[in-house]
C-alpha cells in the first residue's frame, strides 16, 4: 500500500458542501486518526462552520463545484500515491462522475467499476426506479415528462402525487404534494428553470421512513451495518430527520437481501444510503445517494466507521477490514438538533415533551464533545442572522 509519511496513510480528501453530512465525515475519519484536506463549496450563504473541525489538514472555501473540482486537479494533481476523494453532495458526485476518465489514474474515487453504466445514469431517478423494480422491489408508480418544451401530461396519472427533477443534482428539493392538475404544472413549470426532465411519483401515504447506509467496493463487498428509522422530520412529509431511532435489525423494516442485490447489480464502489418509504402493507423503494449520507455519522458512533472501511477496501488493506465489525453493536436515538427544535416553534409540539426527548438522545449530528467548534460556529451564527433579521 503506497503510504503518506506523515500520517501513513494515501490523502483524504473531502469535497463537499457546508452541512452536517461533510461534518460527520470529516470527524469519522478523524475520529480514527486519519485527518481530510477539505474542498468546501459554501453555498448555502453560512458561516463555513465545517472548517472549524479539529479533523481538518488544510481547507479550501470555494464558490462552486467547477471551483473545487479545479481546486483538487490542480492541489494534488502529482501526488506519489492516489489520494482517496469523498464527495458528499450530489452536484460533487456528478462532476466526479463527469470527469472520471481523467480522474482515475490519479485519484481513487466513487465509481461503477466494470463501466456497465456511468455514474451520472446512476443518479437519474427513473433509472433507480426501474432498476430496483427488476430486482422485484416496490416503486411507486412514476411517470418521466420532458418539461423543456409545451408539457403534456400523461393520461393516467394518479392523484395526489410529487414531483421532482429527474437528476437530483440539478434543483432544489422542495417537493409539495399535488392534487390538481393546475398545482402539478405549476412545480413542473418552476423545475424547468433547473431541468428539461422531471418525474412524478404517486404519493404514497406512509407509515416512516427508512434510510439504510452502507459501502460497497463494486467487486462484491457490501456492508449495511444498520438503518435510521424517521420519528419525526422537519419540514412535516419530505423533510430531513429531525429525530430517529438506529438499529442494526434492518429485517425488522426490509428484505435488505434485495438492497445487497441492487447495490452488487449496480457495481458500485463507494459510500451510499438507500431511502424507503413504508407504508401500513408495502415497503416502497425511493432512491439511493452514491455519497455519504447526511445520517452517515451514526454508523460510526455505534461502532462502524463507514468512510474508515470504505478506505481500508480502496487501499487493499484486507487484514484490517476483515477485523472490523459489518453491524453496529447497539441499538440509539440521534437527533439533527437544529432541525428538530423547528417542531415545538413551527408545529406546536409541547417544549417540555421535546426537551425530554433531547435528554434522551445518544448522538447528535451537530453536537460532538470531541469536535466541539462547528456545533458553535453554527449556534453563533445563527443567532447572529436571527438578530440581524429583527433589528432589520
Amino acid at each position: 500500500m503506497c503510504l503518506d509519511n506523515e500520517i501513513g496513510s494515501p490523502k483524504i480528501i473531502v469535497f463537499g458542501e457546508n452541512h452536517h453530512n461533510t461534518l460527520g465525515l470529516i470527524r469519522s475519519l478523524g475520529e480514527i486518526g486519519l485527518f481530510s484536506y477539505l474542498v468546501l463549496v459554501n453555498s448555502n450563504g453560512l458561516y463555513p462552520f465545517v472548517a472549524k473541525s479539529r479533523y481538518i489538514k488544510k481547507v479550501w472555501i470555494v464558490d462552486n463545484v467547477h471551483d473545487g473540482l479545479g481546486v483538487i486537479l490542480s492541489a494534488f494533481n502529482e501526488e506519489e500515491c492516489k489520494p482517496l476523494i469523498f464527495p458528499t453532495y450530489d452536484s460533487e458526485v456528478k462532476i466526479l462522475g463527469v470527469n472520471f476518465e481523467k480522474m482515475k489514474d490519479k485519484f481513487i474515487l466513487p465509481a461503477i467499476i466494470d463501466r456497465k453504466w456511468t455514474l451520472e445514469e446512476c443518479l437519474n431517478k427513473e433509472f433507480m426506479r426501474t432498476l430496483a423494480q427488476s430486482i422485484g422491489l416496490n416503486t411507486p408508480q412514476s411517470w418521466v415528462v420532458d418539461c423543456s418544451e409545451e408539457v403534456n401530461l400523461p393520461q393516467e396519472l394518479i392523484y395526489p402525487c410529487i414531483v421532482k427533477a429527474i437528476d437530483s443534482s440539478s434543483s432544489p428539493k422542495n417537493y409539495t404534494i399535488h392534487q390538481s392538475e393546475r398545482s402539478l404544472l405549476e412545480s413542473i413549470n418552476e423545475l424547468s428553470k433547473y431541468c428539461d426532465i422531471v418525474q412524478i411519483q404517486e404519493f404514497i401515504f406512509k407509515k416512516t421512513e427508512v434510510i439504510l447506509l452502507g459501502w460497497s467496493d463494486g467487486k462484491g463487498t457490501t456492508v449495511i451495518p444498520c438503518l435510521m428509522d424517521k420519528i419525526r422530520e422537519y419540514p412535516r412529509y419530505f423533510g430531513t430527520t429531525g429525530l430517529g431511532r438506529v438499529t442494526k435489525n434492518i429485517e425488522e423494516y426490509i428484505q435488505v437481501d434485495k438492497v445487497y442485490e441492487y447495490i452488487n447489480r449496480m457495481g458500485y464502489s463507494g459510500l451510499f444510503s438507500v431511502e424507503f418509504l413504508l407504508s401500513d402493507r408495502e415497503a416502497y423503494f425511493l432512491e439511493i445517494n452514491l455519497r455519504n449520507d447526511g445520517n452517515g455519522y451514526l454508523p460510526t458512533y455505534g461502532g462502524v466507521n463507514l468512510p474508515y472501511q470504505w478506505y481500508l477496501a480502496m487501499t487493499d488493506n484486507q487484514l484490517i477490514l476483515s477485523s472490523l465489525p459489518k453491524y453496529i453493536n447497539h441499538d440509539f436515538i440521534m437527533m439533527r438538533e437544529f432541525s428538530d427544535i423547528m417542531i415545538p416553534i413551527k408545529y406546536g409540539y409541547s417544549y417540555f415533551k421535546w426537551f425530554k426527548d433531547y435528554l434522551h438522545v445518544d448522538c447528535f449530528l451537530y453536537w460532538n464533545k470531541k469536535d466541539k467548534m462547528p456545533y458553535f460556529y453554527y449556534l453563533f451564527n445563527k443567532i447572529f442572522r436571527c438578530i440581524t433579521r429583527i433589528l432589520k
